[in-house]
């Protein structure tokens, strides 16, 4: 390879080299085998496959003999059926990120719609070159159905950004215009490489935008529960940790699902599932003007507020049990959610930590969960056994 071919597609080995950096970087790091993953490393091994089918394609492009000729038409066939690929795994990547459900993935065929297209367009190619020609001198040529392509391409990528800001509240902050800017990127990178033939654009933006992606995945996933969006414990005892540095007054509220596993018993995981994601809606709702509204783990949850008062804590916890008393009157689940709460000031100028303002909400809070079940028991003794949910 000559010094100015090397300097034509410098820009894809670069990105080449990004690439697989980020690849082994995740190796080395056992990032794990979770569906999330999976699809994360199948974008970067697409792309690093379509940077270098560009480089191949380009190199074969005009150079004089049948067999040059026969490898540039098959370099190109491959390149321009995986194209849309790549936004249909970014679509998957994205969706399973916001729902977390392989189910649900599955119902829409992962996102495979553009690739359903391109097949049936590269079925076609050899008896009708819809997509290409490459010439007897060995030139390619675009054909009028590259387009069809680029146009299913930027229908997935607006697809994603609608997934995005539609689901934004399960998100964290941040992340929405995140995932906006990683694909315009690309986007613009398309109709630069569209109108500019010979540009070399796509594919490294990619790459780039993968990175970044993956940079920002790695601050960001152990930082947020997965099912149901909210912040995690991580993120809690860092931010409680903070204001306890800082000497910052704040109010501590923990709560949990009583009963929970009833429901998971009698009803099963999906719909122990479906409780924990609307009740976690719920406490966005509530609690909509603090930073922290956290899973703490299990059926557990935890709000750190910037409420001092034990007044405006009680008040959280009536508006609270008002939406829970609301959700129940839904008649289209089975179930009936109910919660414990235990709240508390704390007053790290006090001496107070995270350790004791922790276990003083854990002993309030496990205070409220036995004057329930009193109060359930008391019930149990008028009308019969006590059930936590409801019959169907």
């Amino acid at each position: 390879m000559t010094l100015g071919t090397f300097l034509h597609y410098d820009i894809n080995f670069y990105a080449m080299a990004l690439v697989a950096s980020v690849l082994g970087i995740m190796h080395w790091r056992r990032s794990g085998s979770g569906h999330a993953v999976r699809l994360f490393r199948g974008l970067l091994t697409v792309t690093l496959v379509m940077l270098a089918l560009e480089v191949v394609s380009w190199a074969f492009d005009g150079r004089p003999g049948g067999g040059y000729r026969r490898l540039n038409y098959a370099s190109n066939l491959f390149y321009l059926w995986l194209n849309p690929l790549i936004p249909c795994l970014w679509a998957s990547y994205i969706d399973y990120a916001i729902f977390g459900s392989v189910r649900r993935l599955r119902r829409r065929l992962y996102y495979s719609h553009p690739m359903i297209v391109s097949t049936l367009l590269v079925a076609v190619q050899p008896f009708w070159p819809v997509l290409f020609t490459v010439s007897d001198a060995n030139q390619y040529a675009r054909g009028p159905a590259i387009w069809v392509n680029v146009a299913s391409t930027f229908a997935m990528l607006v697809l994603i950004i609608a997934i995005a800001v539609r689901n934004r509240s399960r998100l964290r902050d941040g992340v929405v215009p995140a995932i906006i800017l990683f694909i315009t990127g690309p986007a613009i990178a398309v109709v630069v490489q569209m109108v500019v033939y010979g540009a070399l654009l796509i594919w490294p933006m990619m790459a780039l935008a993968l990175v970044v992606s993956y940079v920002v995945l790695e601050t960001v996933t152990a930082s947020r529960d997965h099912l149901t969006g909210l912040s995690s414990r991580l993120r809690v005892e860092e931010h409680v940790r903070n204001l306890v540095d800082s000497r910052t007054g704040f109010g501590l509220i923990v709560m949990d699902l009583d009963d929970f596993k009833l429901i998971n018993d009698q009803y099963g995981h999906q719909s122990g599932d479906e409780a924990l994601i609307l009740f976690a809606d719920l406490l966005r709702d509530v609690f909509a003007s603090q930073r922290i509204v956290a899973r703490f783990g299990g059926d557990e949850f935890a709000v750190v507020t910037a409420s001092t008062t034990n007044e405006q804590l009680d008040a959280y916890k009536r508006r609270l049990l008002r939406r829970v008393d609301a959700l129940n009157a839904d008649a289209n689940r089975p179930y009936r959610i109910r919660m414990s709460y235990g709240a508390t000031v704390a007053n790290p100028s006090g001496g107070d930590t995270l350790e004791t303002a922790f276990s003083r909400a854990d002993a309030l809070m496990y205070a409220d969960k036995a004057q329930n079940k009193n109060l359930q028991r008391r019930a149990s003794d008028r009308s019969g056994p006590f059930v936590a949910v409801d019959p169907a």
